[in-house]
Parts: structure tokens; C-alpha cells; sequence
């Protein structure tokens, strides 16, 4: 499955017991998943069949991270999340919008702030190859 999540957690002090995460195998898209201060979104989901295969893929995501109140544990304002996904299918450029300016609580209530985290996570039992190259990314001001 290829997966997008966003997550929020709203205390000031994280707990790093409460494990609230939404589950892509079971959950569905935009239905957030949340405990008193964390919550967890599926913003968008396929099956791995689906993902494009032999071609490079790019994601442009702009990201609005959602607004806290600090010691006061409150998110004041949600954030927003645009991903589209852009690859070539033969000669035809593709351009796959895939997340739409969501509103969505993404982000954190800390000091140091919100932070953005990709990478590509398997299952332990797969021995199917997989291979991806995290080249050009880059941050700019929305």
C-alpha cells in the first residue's frame, strides 16, 4: 500500500504513550483518528499495484501546518495539506493531484515545532526489490 498520513499532537509536553495513529489497512481517507490531544489522518491511499512503476516520481506537497496555543494544549487553527504526484506514463506526462488543499491537523504544540518526515517503510517478511532515490528535495515559504 502507498500511503500518505498526517499527524497532529496538540500538548505541549508529548506523551509518548498514546500511540493514536490511523491505520491505512483499516482506515479511511480523511476520517481522522484521535485521542484527547493527538490526532492521526490517512490523507490519501492505494494499493502498491497501483503506484507507477519503472519511472521517476515526484511530489510537489505544500504544507499550512495547523496553529497551537502552547501551554494551553488547544489547536487554535487546523493546517492544510496539496500533494500532487507527477510522473510519465509512456510519453503522456502524468500529473495526479492526490490530496486537494485538505484542511487537516498536521503538526505539533512544541518549541522546536512541526517537522516534515518521508521515507519508504516495508514489511518485514517482503523480499520484493525496492529501489528510491530521495534526491532534490527542497523546502521553500508557501
Amino acid at each position: 500500500m502507498f500511503y500518505i498520513k498526517a499527524n497532529s499532537d496538540s500538548k505541549w509536553m508529548t506523551d509518548k504513550t498514546d500511540r493514536t495513529l490511523a491505520n491505512p489497512a483499516k482506515d479511511a481517507v480523511m476520517v481522522p483518528v484521535s485521542s484527547e490531544y493527538k490526532v492521526s489522518t490517512i490523507a490519501y491511499k492505494s494499493t502498491f499495484d497501483a503506484f507507477p512503476k519503472n519511472t521517476w516520481v515526484t511530489f510537489k506537497v505544500a504544507i499550512d501546518w495547523a496553529v497551537y496555543n502552547g501551554a494551553g494544549n488547544k489547536m487554535q487553527l487546523p493546517g492544510k495539506l496539496d500533494v500532487v504526484m507527477q510522473y510519465q506514463n509512456g510519453k503522456k506526462k502524468v500529473n495526479n493531484h492526490i490530496v486537494n488543499d485538505q484542511t487537516i491537523a498536521i503538526g505539533r504544540n512544541d518549541d522546536s515545532g512541526y517537522y516534515f518526515k518521508f521515507g519508504i517503510y516495508r514489511v518485514g517478511s517482503s523480499t520484493v526489490p525496492v529501489v528510491y532515490n530521495l534526491a532534490g528535495y527542497s523546502q521553500e515559504q508557501r
